[in-house]
């Protein structure tokens, strides 16, 4: 699988300038590993999309996509990019299975996620202009890092810090200590209205209906999810090529995962399992 380009919808800010081509290094055997290993060690999602990112990006922009840079990428970008590596391991159509509210029927969604809607980022992102009744703030777009830092913390809590890690400017200067305290409901819902018309974002949520009642239905897509790594599947492909070729597992996981799925099918062909 040869390497391939995306442009995100929001982008990398470096040195003044924003940079919205990622590319994606050749998927191989050891990346596929890492891919596993790290499903299995799933506690923290942010820190979990941060290290399966790095590992599947080559660079942003030109600039080499190692785990910092990726941590900096808006959640959209990161959700983006998930989806695209997953097409990539998967392939652009999968299924969903829901239940109805309604019936409590179950069945399968069709969903291509090269059909899902993208928002790209507004003018001025990552950085918004935000109007209070006292002040004027200037306010950048949520990234990864601030994901991983306020995951694990209460509600309130989480809200205070990514409020402190984003908001850069209170008219003109850096905040004061207290100031986020001050800040109302109404004030918060604001800010989040200004970041959220300028953030770009990716579609999360599928309204369908139900086959059997037609109740319409509001389907959560989970956009880091990765099934296309199946620990059984791909041992046995280490295996089979080791048997066939006596090649060894340092060489195998090295191959890019296109040419190993090509001698794979090499060696059903001579085994005559399919025309």
């Amino acid at each position: 699988m040869a390497e391939f380009s995306v442009q995100l919808p929001g982008g990398f800010l470096h040195e003044n300038r924003i940079h919205r081509q990622a590319i994606f290094r050749p998927i191989c055997g050891e990346t596929e590993l890492f891919f596993q290993e790290s499903n299995r060690k799933k506690d923290s999602i942010p820190c979990y999309v941060t290290g399966i990112l790095a590992a599947a990006l080559d660079k942003i922009g030109g600039i080499h996509a190692n785990p910092f840079v990726v941590s900096q990428l808006c959640v959209a970008d990161r959700q983006y990019l998930m989806l695209q590596l997953a097409s990539m391991l998967e392939g652009d159509v999968f299924w969903i299975l829901s239940s109805c509210s309604s019936c409590k029927s179950d069945f399968d969604i069709c969903v291509k996620r090269s059909d899902l809607p993208v928002k790209k980022a507004g003018l001025g992102y990552p950085f918004a202009t935000v109007k209070l009744d006292e002040a004027e703030l200037t306010c950048r777009i949520p990234v990864g890092e601030d994901q991983e830092k306020i995951e694990p913390l209460a509600d309130d809590d989480a809200l205070h810090l990514l409020l402190e890690n984003c908001i850069e400017e209170v008219n003109g200067n850096a905040p004061q200590e207290g100031f986020i305290d001050s800040l109302t409901a109404a004030d918060i819902g604001c800010i989040e209205d200004v970041l959220e018309d300028i953030s770009p974002s990716v579609t999360t949520s599928l309204l369908t209906h139900c086959p059997e009642c037609d109740a319409e239905q509001v389907v959560e897509l989970d956009p880091y999810t990765l099934t296309g790594t199946e620990t059984g599947n791909f041992y046995q492909e280490i295996h089979t090529l080791a048997m066939a070729y006596h090649w060894s597992e340092q060489d195998i996981m090295a191959l890019p995962r296109s040419r190993r799925r090509t001698y794979l099918d090499l060696i059903d062909r001579s085994r005559g399992m399919y025309e």
